[in-house]
């Protein structure tokens, strides 16, 4: 019973340790990298990469974002909401100089500006505050963070790049709360480790139960023999 007890334990603490790999591995999954990086910090179970809300008009929702600088030297960006648009018959994003209508203007970030060293990561802050007179409707945008750096072919021409987290917000008279997204679960978990373990786990008690069954018929021979 106590190598059996012990047989447990360990595979426990195997299991438990390998979910929490996982789980810290999707945890920390990233967009596409380009350099840098934006994602939510609250994640939802609808579109991880998406920050997602149900609102009434007049409603304010604080939420986070984090950012990353993916390359080995420091940079600075900025950070700016955008409203989706059409634009010869794409759905593109507005730049910040453009004119923004719901979206573009309901998120304030609280540090539009920020520099990362090297492979430096930071959480921020923002305030979404829908007009007290919105409609209801469903609004689509989204949180860009831009770096701009001076061509190197074309002297005194600078060159932007973005990457965009979309923003969906639903406004309504009765918004539902958006479900959190579950970090991995260790019986639909896809990581090979997770299952070689689980092998290991149910080879390890097979060999038990035969072992003590053999047991159990040599000492019934053994009992026999005696008598």
């Amino acid at each position: 019973m106590k190598k059996f007890t012990l047989l447990i334990i360990g595979f426990l603490l195997l299991v438990t340790t390998t979910a929490y790999a996982a789980e810290t591995q999707q945890g920390k999954q990233d967009l596409p990298s380009s350099g840098f990086t934006i994602w939510p910090l609250n994640r939802n179970a609808i579109d991880i990469y998406q920050i997602i809300h149900e609102v009434k008009p007049g409603q304010e929702i604080e939420d986070y974002v984090m950012v990353k600088n993916s390359a080995d030297t420091e940079k600075t960006f900025g950070l700016y909401p955008a409203d989706q648009e059409i634009k010869n018959g794409k759905t593109v994003y507005k730049t910040s100089d453009d004119t923004q209508e719901n979206i573009g203007k309901w998120i304030s970030i609280e540090t539009p500006n920020v520099t990362l060293g090297p492979n430096e990561e930071k959480k921020i802050k923002i305030l979404i505050t829908i007009p007290s007179d919105a409609s209801f409707a469903d609004y689509k945008g989204g949180i860009a963070l831009e770096n701009v750096q001076p061509s190197l072919d074309y002297p005194g021409i600078n060159i932007a790049s973005r990457v965009m987290l979309g923003v969906q917000i639903k406004v309504t008279d009765d918004p539902h709360e958006i479900p959190k997204f579950v970090q991995a679960n260790i019986f639909t978990s896809a990581t090979p480790t997770l299952w070689v373990s689980v092998g290991i786990f149910v080879a390890s008690m097979a060999y038990f139960i035969y072992a003590k069954k053999r047991e159990k018929n040599e000492k019934a021979k053994s009992s026999s023999g005696e008598k």
